[in-house]
């Protein structure tokens, strides 16, 4: 009886490290048509996304900061990201630690807040819209 549950302790460790590290987002973002793959950072980590900007700008640009559900990843936010871009904002669809494209590993949400913000600062430079 104690062997079983050695075993089965082995096998739930086991089962835990594999869905752990699945988790993390080491893989990249694909290239998506009419969006700039990016890297801002978060928090101790890049984050990694798409950027969508409208084709008729002025000198200032309102931006809107996109983020995905669980499970899901900056892919899954372009579509949103065109349709603003069309309304004459900045689109930025970003995926959260852990999740395809960006570095970490996902803590259910417990660092996105600032990992956000972190985003957020360098955009308001970087991705402002030129005249």
């Amino acid at each position: 009886m104690r062997l079983d549950r050695i075993t089965c302790a082995a096998a739930l460790l086991t089962f835990m490290l594999t869905v752990g590290s699945a988790s993390c987002g080491a893989d990249a973002l694909p290239d998506v048509a009419g969006a700039a793959t990016v890297a801002v950072p978060g928090v101790g980590v890049s984050l990694s996304g798409y950027l969508v900007k409208p084709e008729r700008r002025t000198r200032s640009v309102p931006a809107v900061l996109l983020l995905h559900d669980a499970g899901g990843n900056a892919e899954d936010l372009v579509d949103t990201a065109r349709v603003l871009a069309e309304q004459g904002y900045m689109g930025l669809a970003l995926s959260m630690r852990g999740f395809r494209g960006s570095e970490g590993q996902d803590d259910c949400g417990a660092r996105q807040a600032a990992d956000a913000r972190g985003a957020c600062h360098p955009c308001s430079q970087i991705f402002s819209a030129s005249p």
